[in-house]
């Protein structure tokens, strides 16, 4: 239970919180058999060293071997206010959501027209996402240099190519390989601010993803999909995105055998963060960039099997 509760992302004083929590409210922990699981918010895979994580994909049964998890008992107390507990009421809702499906959000969606949004599901799509953006930004702005009287004096410009001009025009054309541009989705607001939904019919993603988000005029932004939910009045799926709040840019990471990205939110303020490729990191190791600095990370804020998001120092090497 304590781990379910994802600590690395509370303060100090906070965790200690949340153990407390743990060791109170652990046997309202239903743990049943894969095949009793449709309505499993959580899972374990015992023959792994790693925690429980969400269940990918609502409504399947889980391999053989995996332990089901049903917190909806806790979600329900923690509504109710009857677990005596220290954490603030913020945090007790934020609990109460994750433990309950977080139903009351997705029922609460404000009336009104979606915004028409285009969604690009994983880390690495995210990434390649980011880096044709930049492809464009630079021509825009080597454009905007030569068509500068001081610059020269022939007028000359420089024209992007057709392939680059319409890059993001169609939803579903590729960077190359198996990697797709993404794909359009309505996007809802919910009273609850730290959180949108999506709605797609057969989105291909999975609970605990990250995905980036792109509109016309509007800054990229990126989100991680906490829950899912099948509405049978539109016939569509919807994804409870959590905002990750901030400015969105991607550094190339030097010494990289594959050409790995680091992926930083929210640069220069006091919330900075980096998501990097799912796997194993060390604790105040460094990062090293292709522009010359490194990214110390200093503490890890979430790991899972989709990236790993941590707080990070720049230094110099």
């Amino acid at each position: 239970l304590f781990s379910l509760t994802s600590p690395r992302l509370y303060k100090a004083e906070e965790i200690f919180q949340l153990f407390q929590l743990a060791n109170q409210c652990a046997h309202l922990l239903d743990i049943e058999t894969s095949a009793d699981a449709l309505d499993s918010l959580f899972y374990w895979d015992p023959a792994k060293d790693a925690p429980p994580y969400p269940v990918r994909k609502n409504n399947r049964p889980l391999p053989a071997h995996f332990i089901a998890i049903k917190s909806h008992r806790i979600g329900h107390e923690l509504q109710l206010g009857t677990v005596p507990t220290k954490l603030s009421p913020s945090n007790q809702n934020k609990l109460a959501l994750l433990f309950s499906g977080y139903k009351q959000v997705f029922n609460a969606i404000i009336p009104g027209m979606p915004s028409r949004t285009k969604m690009v599901p994983g880390f690495i799509g995210a990434c390649h996402y980011l880096q044709e953006l930049n492809k464009l930004s630079k021509i825009n702005q080597l454009s905007a240099q030569l068509r500068d009287p001081k610059n020269t004096g022939r007028g000359l410009a420089l024209v992007p190519l057709e392939y680059q001009r319409n890059v993001f025009d169609h939803a579903e054309r590729p960077f190359g390989g198996d990697i797709a541009l993404g794909k359009y989705v309505n996007l809802h607001k919910t009273p609850n601010k730290s959180y949108w939904v999506a709605e797609s019919r057969m989105p291909d993603c999975a609970t605990g993803d990250i995905v980036l988000l792109y509109k016309e005029q509007h800054p990229v932004s990126i989100a991680v999909i906490r829950q899912q939910n099948f509405n049978e009045l539109s016939n569509a799926t919807q994804l409870l995105l959590e905002q990750i709040p901030g400015n969105c840019t991607i550094y190339s990471i030097s010494d990289a055998a594959n050409e790995a990205s680091a992926l930083v939110v929210a640069e220069g303020t006091d919330h900075a963060q980096v998501f990097l490729a799912g796997g194993k990191y060390t604790l105040n190791g460094k990062i090293p960039l292709t522009i010359g600095v490194s990214l110390r990370l200093t503490a890890c804020m979430e790991s899972n099997p989709f990236f790993a998001r941590f707080r990070f120092a720049l230094e110099q090497p």
